[in-house]
């Protein structure tokens, strides 16, 4: 691992900033930031009358309002590819990052000053970090110095200062621990940082998981590194410093047990500051690549605040899709009329063995969710990347999918039920279930008596306990399509396979979610793979072995929330 990386004068002159040294030419330099957070006004305590005029009225204390910046935490799941496409809808600040001046660095670097983007996301399990940073293409596989690199601090103790945890005179003193993701890009764009290593140290690209409770003692995290990443630059194929975008995507669970890293909630606040080395910095005596002190550092905080960005989660990660109106699907299994219609992936994972019965051997999946409506209908786009399998006589060797609506409020996304060991129910669900028993192109489902598909298998049921799904009692007016993009190519082709549904908006029965333009509505999704290679049913897939959109074990956020324009 590459300990290159000297932090010491950082801290030093991020001390003095933090001290007061606020009014220094290269921090009033820095600009403006519209994002910072406004100083709110304080109001003095007013002083209650009391009985006895000896004895002293005592306000109540009031915590002070923070002087960071701020960020809000937006709801997405991420792909990590070095692409900022699945960030659009995520909110950002910009954050200048300074160089340290040059009366603070023991070389003769030539850092200069930087503006990134941050921006933060969870779909309830994961924490995803965006650090965008305008800057020259510049990269060399064989020198990680000639190539940017990045550090994302976050505060682990209470109190912990950015100055990776030091304070005092002369940065003796430690005020905490702090969790340091530091990046030397030693791995190809595109191509998938860190992991799960037995320690921080990422021996291959260089992300490693690092802790630090003073300036000079910075270790890799001894516990466990479950960090991954890629990066690009939006001008790379146009070659060597052309102009451009350096993209950082950072990803890690909200909470990994490990006391080395911080810890996420949903409803909390985190604090974080960035810092960036400049692989065209220029340094002589590094070949012309970044110095360790010339890295540029976003901790040039306003007097009062303590140099952190305040990173605030939402209460709740229900991810959220918008279905427009005005759009009529053809079901062709074809996705030609979804081109305009919003989306969002979702990750589909497999159910814990712990609560499998069977010894199945489910995997984790990613599928896109689509929600149009015409005046009278709602249609439903699943799309899975997987492999094509489809067996007429035996539908286990088959995909099979699940869709599944909210009809009562409080429903849990387990077929409706809630709390701990699922026995108790919360509310009825609405579940379109669906095995292949036709072929691709036909429509499936449609008019029949009750919520049994006799031909196709496309069903309408209802729940409100996990054992307690039944067959929709009164009409069945669900259609459906299915098609793989890979499907002439023959069995076992790489592809995405496509589902397409609908139904009216409101068919009047009480055992189905009803729906209304200007409404919205809770869905989660659920995959089995037809080539799941479950023995006892012939290689097709079992019962427990499916991949789901909702949280069993501690896992993905439940409901998705449709919200019908």
């Amino acid at each position: 691992m590459s300990r290159s990386l000297d932090w010491q004068l950082m801290r030093n002159w991020l001390a003095l900033l933090v001290v007061g040294v606020f009014a220094l030419a290269f921090v009033a330099c820095t600009g403006d930031d519209d994002d910072d957070a406004e100083p709110t006004a304080t109001q003095a305590p007013t002083q209650v009358a009391t009985s006895s005029p000896t004895e002293a009225a005592t306000a109540a204390p009031t915590e002070e309002p923070s002087m960071n910046r701020t960020l809000e935490v937006g709801v997405a799941t991420i792909s990590l590819d070095g692409q900022m496409d699945d960030w659009a809808n995520v909110p950002g600040i910009e954050v200048p990052l300074s160089a340290i001046p040059e009366d603070y660095r023991e070389d003769a670097s030539a850092s200069g000053d930087f503006t990134a983007t941050l921006k933060v996301a969870t779909d309830g399990t994961n924490v995803y970090v965006l650090m965008a940073v305008p800057d020259g293409f510049n990269y060399d596989p064989a020198d990680h110095r000639l190539s940017p690199a990045v550090g994302v601090e976050w505060q682990i103790d209470d109190g912990a200062t950015p100055q990776m945890g030091s304070t005092g005179d002369e940065l003796k003193e430690s005020s905490g621990m702090v969790d340091i993701w530091h990046w030397e890009l030693d791995c190809a764009p595109g191509a998938l940082s860190g992991g799960s290593y037995q320690t921080g140290n990422d021996p291959l690209c260089n992300l490693d998981d690092e802790y630090a409770t003073l300036n000079d003692e910075r270790e890799d995290d001894d516990i466990e590194n479950s960090l991954a990443g890629s990066w690009d630059h939006s001008a790379r194929a146009e070659g060597i410093d052309a102009d451009g975008t350096f993209v950082f995507e950072i990803a890690r669970r909200l909470n990994s047990g490990d006391p080395q890293d911080a810890q996420f909630e949903l409803g909390g606040t985190s604090k974080v500051a960035l810092a960036y080395w400049d692989g065209n910095e220029g340094f002589a005596e590094k070949g012309g690549g970044w110095s360790d002190a010339g890295h540029a550092v976003s901790i040039t905080a306003d007097e009062g605040a303590d140099g952190w960005i305040d990173v605030v989660f939402p209460s709740d990660s229900t991810r959220t899709l918008t279905a427009p109106t005005g759009v009529t699907i053809t079901l062709d299994g074809l996705q030609d009329d979804w081109a305009s219609v919003p989306g969002i992936q979702v990750p589909l994972s497999a159910i814990p063995e712990d609560y499998r019965e069977d010894a199945s051997a489910a995997r984790d999946l990613t599928a896109t969710l689509k929600v149009a409506t015409d005046a009278d209908n709602v249609y439903v786009l699943m799309t899975v990347v997987d492999g094509y399998d489809f067996v007429l006589e035996d539908h286990r060797l088959s995909p099979a999918v699940g869709v599944e609506w909210a009809i009562e409020d409080g429903a849990g996304p387990q077929m409706g039920a809630v709390g701990e060991g699922l026995i108790e129910s919360g509310g009825m669900v609405d579940i379109w279930h669906w095995e292949l028993d036709c072929l691709y192109g036909e429509i499936s489902g449609g008019s029949f008596p009750t919520g049994n598909d006799p031909d196709c298998n496309l069903d309408d049921e209802y729940a409100t306990l996990t054992d307690e799904r039944e067959d929709d009692e009164a009409d069945n007016s669900l259609t459906g399509s299915w098609d793989h993009s890979g499907r002439a190519e023959g069995i076992g082709t790489d592809g995405i396979w496509v589902f397409e549904f609908a139904r009216p908006l409101d068919t009047g029965d009480p055992q189905d979610a009803q729906f209304a333009h200007g409404g919205s509505g809770m869905i989660a999704l659920a995959y089995w793979d037809g080539n799941e290679g479950f023995e006892e049913k012939g290689g097709g897939w079992s019962d427990a072995g499916h991949a789901v959109s909702i949280a069993v074990d501690g896992g993905l956020a439940g409901w998705i929330e449709v919200n019908f324009e």
